[in-house]
């Protein structure tokens, strides 16, 4: 593997049309300034989102000053589910009223969502703005960066409006890969591997041995060593057919099925692991039509999920119609339908019409979507495990259970493990006997017993514990900067509890201790947490009989959810008097490693001092920062 020391750049072609030269290296931001300085501007625009501006923003920003690169600085939304018009309008417009020219240089910094909207910007504003792509995230400095399509999501589906539009060139530091999360590490890696199935499945025994590393603490140096090689093995790709519309569209393995996942989990499940399910499925439908064996259909499952540790199942709360719905819309779609790319072997893609695609009968699509939802967990995630190993099989039994059958009988047990009676049988027995599962003496089937249910109880102790031990520092952070008390509630089944207070030597008058309930409705936390929850959750809120505390709460459901949709489009939680009327309070959602709400860090202050339109912006933002700043730290991906 190629060796990297710090601050040593290399640049390489990447065989795109047009080609952007691609700066590449580990600490390099130094050289960046003098690479924009080859080309005549008269402003550099840098677009980025709040989280990385604080994170990294001074340190680009005073090497632009310090080499008289004339900047200015603009932040955005950019989740997946912020990849729309009304984002990029606010962009274009931005950068227009900011005094932006045809002779003005844009940079993105930040992951592919936050690339591909800057990119599409750039492309359109006044038929095209010179543009430089810095991606900040393993899957972008990997996967998405080599590539010149810039696009937004539409209502039914990825990516479906965009346009081809090159950067005039890739500047990857991998320096600002060490915040990035575990799941979105793991993400890109999964893209790596899809290159190694579709044209050098010798790069097999190289993720056999690198998957083996502890992949969320690799050095900056081996971090960069691995970027590199997924970035060489695509480049490969990309030589044969830069256009991607030939053999380039081998690339697009498993993208057809992972897209309608990733857009019906609303962003939930990220791109790479999306499609990581998607080639898996891929494999089932090329099996399906008698090229693939099983054989090599389980390697995908065994380097997707025992190697590298993904859920290869499709989520309960996405459907078989919900996915085929999305296909149809799929942006790859041609005057012949619907194809899909498939291999003919591992390591070589399908091509019987010359476009490296496969066209299939919706119906046979449907049945292998079907068949591989049912089974949940695919027999090669239990082929390779040894089956008197107790302890990983029932590992295996309890997964199934969480897949939300409440109740399973020991066939239907050993029909999705893919082992026999007496096996299961064995593992049953023992669980039973130990209290993990009980069984119905009427059905004979089993459900979580209770030492399962204590166990669990003690896990959410511990999820709380943790979510507060990783926020109290950064709430006292928050009370130093902005000489306020700052609360932390949390989540815990159906209700919401103070767990922090980082308080002021000035008494507010809010008689609540920690361990306290807060009021869904009228706590700026708790609505914070409700508004970025399922919809579900909402509406279970929605229905409760809401106690009216002062004359400022909200308590008719109709006005209540428009609070709450408010509070997910403007990521801010506000509550003016609604519990107490002298106390008024900002909240902003923390998510975890699922990107799940989990919790909120509030800003409570006495309402004579801070009335609504008090709320001043950089208060808001050092709030939004903490937030974004916590789940970072939490391993969520998902920021407001």
């Amino acid at each position: 593997m190629t060796t990297f020391e710090p601050k040593n750049m290399i640049n390489f072609k990447t065989y795109l049309q047009p080609d952007p030269t691609y700066y590449f290296g580990l600490d390099i931001i130094q050289e960046l300034s003098a690479l924009l300085k080859t080309y005549l501007f008269d402003r550099v625009y840098f677009v980025t989102n709040p989280l990385l501006l604080d994170l990294y923003g001074k340190e680009i920003l005073d090497y632009f000053e310090a080499n008289g690169v004339v900047h200015e600085a603009l932040t955005i939304k950019d989740s997946e589910g912020d990849k729309t018009f009304s984002n990029l309008e606010y962009l274009c417009e931005e950068l227009v009223a900011r005094g932006i020219t045809k002779g003005s240089i844009v940079v993105g910094f930040g992951g592919g969502c936050l690339t591909n909207i800057v990119g599409l910007a750039s492309g359109m504003i006044y038929r095209g703005i010179r543009y430089v792509e810095m991606p900040t995230t393993f899957m972008g400095i990997t996967d998405s960066t080599l590539s010149n399509k810039q696009a937004v999501n539409g209502k039914q589906g990825k990516n479906q409006y965009g346009i081809y539009y090159a950067p005039i060139f890739i500047f990857g530091d991998t320096k600002y890969l060490k915040t990035e999360s575990l799941v979105g590490r793991k993400s890109a890696i999964a893209e790596g591997i899809k290159n190694a199935l579709i044209n050098e499945v010798e790069l097999l025994d190289f993720y056999e041995t690198c998957l083996d590393r502890d992949l969320e603490n690799l050095d900056a140096q081996t971090l960069t060593e691995l970027a590199y090689k997924v970035i060489q093995s695509k480049l490969k790709i990309l030589a044969a057919d830069p256009s991607e519309k030939g053999f380039g569209m081998a690339l697009e393995y498993g993208h057809t099925f992972g897209h309608a996942m990733e857009f019906f989990s609303d962003g939930q499940i990220p791109h790479g692991i999306a499609v990581a399910k998607g080639m898996c499925i891929a494999a089932e439908l090329s099996h399906e039509l008698g090229y693939l064996s099983r054989e090599e259909v389980d390697k995908h499952y065994y380097y997707f999920g025992k190697k590298l540790g993904l859920d290869l199942t499709i989520p309960e709360y996405i459907s078989v119609d919900n996915i085929m719905s999305t296909i149809l819309a799929d942006n790859k779609k041609t005057v012949k339908g619907v194809k899909y790319v498939m291999l003919e072997k591992l390591g070589k893609c399908l091509n019987p019409d010359g476009d490296w695609q496969v066209a299939v009968d919706p119906e046979t699509v449907r049945k292998v979507l079907t068949a591989y939802k049912k089974k949940h967990l695919p027999a090669a995630l239990t082929d390779s495990w040894d089956h008197g190993n107790m302890v990983s099989f029932a590992t295996m039994v309890f997964k199934c259970f969480a897949q939300g059958d409440l109740s399973l009988g020991a066939g239907e047990l050993a029909n999705r493990l893919d082992t026999n009676q007496a096996t299961m049988g064995r593992v049953l027995t023992t669980l039973n006997k130990n209290g993990f599962l009980e069984q119905d003496p009427k059905t004979r089937a089993y459900r979580f017993g209770p030492a399962m249910v204590e166990m669990a109880r003690a896990v959410y102790r511990s999820l709380d514990g943790t979510v507060t031990a990783v926020a109290s520092d950064f709430a006292n952070a928050l009370r130093n900067k902005v000489g306020e008390r700052v609360h932390l509630e949390v989540i815990a089944g159906n209700n919401f509890y103070l767990s922090y207070v980082a308080d002021t030597a000035e008494p507010i008058g809010l008689k609540i201790e920690v361990g306290d309930k807060v009021m869904p409705h009228a706590h700026a936390g708790a609505k914070a947490i409700i508004a970025f929850s399922q919809q579900d959750v909402m509406d279970y809120w929605l229905g409760q009989d809401l106690v009216r505390y002062t004359k400022n709460t909200v308590t008719d459901p109709e006005d209540l959810r428009r609070v709450y949709e408010g509070i997910r489009e403007n990521g801010i939680a506000y509550d003016f008097g609604e519990y107490l009327e002298e106390v008024n309070a900002i909240g902003a959602p923390i998510f975890n490693h699922k990107n799940e709400p989990v919790a909120a860090i509030l800003i409570v202050v006495p309402s004579y001092r801070m009335k609504e339109a008090g709320w001043s912006k950089d208060c808001i933002a050092e709030l939004k920062e903490a937030a974004n700043a916590i789940s970072l730290q939490l391993h969520s991906t998902r920021m407001i």
